[in-house]
């Protein structure tokens, strides 16, 4: 399971982190679900982490399928991520999964910069990270 973060100040923000055998069980699941029938799937996620330097760490992540722009929101604590099954895709293989297995720290921002046609303009911004936090 990974970590969802998320800093409440005026540039609120989230962070996905985990090493990288869990982002690429969290990229495995978001793939069957892509391909699936399903519109909506939840995700454990390690709540019980510190959150530090980010405020709080959340419970879950829900993933619904539509029609529009990526959307990222959180709603009573949950990581919501909704949007077109190729956004969604879009965002999985983002997921740092793959990157060289002796690096020890990499992240990334999966935001509307360079993205611009695929995010809607509320989306929270998301910080995709790779460290050897313990599972």
């Amino acid at each position: 399971m990974v970590v969802v973060l998320r800093s409440s100040d005026r540039n609120e923000a989230i962070c996905i982190q985990g090493n990288l055998d869990q982002l690429k069980e969290l990229h495995d699941v978001i793939v069957a679900f892509a391909s699936s029938n399903s519109t909506n799937i939840d995700i454990a996620t390690l709540a019980d982490r510190s959150p530090a330097p980010y405020d709080q760490s959340l419970a879950g992540i829900k993933i619904r399928k539509n029609e529009g722009l990526i959307h990222f929101s959180v709603d009573d604590e949950i990581l919501v991520l909704s949007g077109s099954v190729e956004r969604i895709m879009l965002f999985a293989e983002n997921l740092p999964y793959d990157i060289d297995r002796d690096t020890e720290h990499y992240h990334c921002h999966f935001d509307r910069v360079g993205h611009e046609s695929d995010f809607a303009a509320n989306s929270l911004d998301t910080v995709l990270m790779m460290k050897n936090i313990p599972s």
